[in-house]
Parts: structure tokens; sequence; C-alpha cells
């Protein structure tokens, strides 16, 4: 069983290095979550990282990156970053793949 490189939420430093059935538990048990698939080197995910911070208040905040764990990237099918997917009841209900503003986030997010 593999464990994430980075899947940590924006409200504390690190907090999860768990393993993929073990990330499904957690998505699945929020009533409504926020996974950022990311990769270090993209200035543009640094601009929505940034954004996540605005809302970190509002709904849980995971952060994968990409190049760390390939195969939850290839399971949500994450062919670009910066890609946010809004999970309700672990499944997914939005998707918004590249510059994400905090109006939008809101707006999907119900707020």
């Amino acid at each position: 069983m593999r464990n994430f490189a980075i899947v940590r939420n924006v409200n504390s430093q690190l907090k999860f290095d768990i393993s993929n059935s073990d990330f499904e538990n957690y998505i699945s048990n929020e009533d409504t979550s926020l996974v950022f698939f990311k990769d270090n080197m993209c200035e543009t995910c640094e601009k929505v990282f940034d954004v996540l911070n605005e809302i970190k208040d509002i709904v849980p905040i995971y952060i994968v990156d990409v190049m760390a764990d390939m195969e939850l990237a290839r399971k949500y099918s994450i062919r670009r970053v910066p890609t946010v997917i809004i999970f309700k009841g672990g499944r997914i209900e939005v998707v918004l793949v590249g510059v994400t503003y905090k109006k939008d986030l809101l707006l999907a997010l119900g707020k």
C-alpha cells in the first residue's frame, strides 16, 4: 500500500500521510470537501493555492501533488494542473481546471 507524499489540509501544516483507500474514506465521510491537484513546478497552482487559503474556513481542503501521487491523479483523470475537484458525500460534484477564482469556488460550493 503506497502512501501519498503530499496530501494536506490548508488549515494545518501536514495533516495526512495516508493510503489511497484511506483518502477515499476521508472524502466520503465529509459532507463537502475540495481536493486540489497541483504540481510544484506550476506557477498557476501557486495562485490557486492563495485563493484556497482565502476559503480554508469554509470547506476541508486536501492537496495532492500529482508528481508524488500519479496513481491518484490517474484515478481522477487529471490531465492538467491546477485542477480542483469538489466532492459532496464522496461523489464528484464539480471539476474546475486552470485558474480558479474565489468567486467561482464559492459559487461551486453553493456559498
